[in-house]
């Protein structure tokens, strides 16, 4: 298989989870695809075609409006470009007060009984990964069943 092919295909696999990245905030911030790209576009201040091809795994090619968009959405940057998050050095306070609140707010409302160690242990994972966070605690519910 030449070279080309093989980087073609792995750009295109790159760009595939670029999308589902995307559409996982989204589902986050619980905004329906139909109707989404007018909706950012708004917010961010670009065209609803450039909306669309993020939606299709591109990205954007202004760093300011890269940027907009990921404070706008509450988005690591690094996270949607790679699928990781950046490494910090330290905790980041107001990230941490909203993975905490959405472990109470889940095990609440699932009526999961929860040590205080289990506990941390979702924040931990929840800050980590906040765009998996419903699906990490819907994984581990059943562990939490009261």
């Amino acid at each position: 298989m030449p070279v080309v092919a093989i980087n073609d295909e792995a750009s295109e696999i790159k760009r595939e989870q670029r999308s589902e990245r995307f559409r996982a905030v989204l589902k986050r911030h619980g905004i329906a695809e139909h109707g989404a790209q007018t909706a950012i576009a708004k917010e961010v201040g670009v065209s609803d075609a450039t909306v669309a091809a993020w939606m299709r795994g591109s990205l954007p090619r202004d760093p300011e409006v890269l940027f907009r968009f990921c404070d706008c959405y509450d988005v690591d940057p690094y996270w949607w470009v790679g699928g990781q998050s950046r490494p910090r050095d330290s905790i980041d306070t107001e990230k941490l007060v909203r993975a905490c609140k959405v472990v109470h707010e889940y095990c609440e409302a699932n009526g999961l009984k929860v040590s205080q160690e289990q506990t941390a242990l979702l924040f931990a994972k929840v800050y980590d990964d906040p765009a998996n966070a419903q699906a990490y605690l819907e994984q581990m519910a059943p562990f939490f069943a009261g």
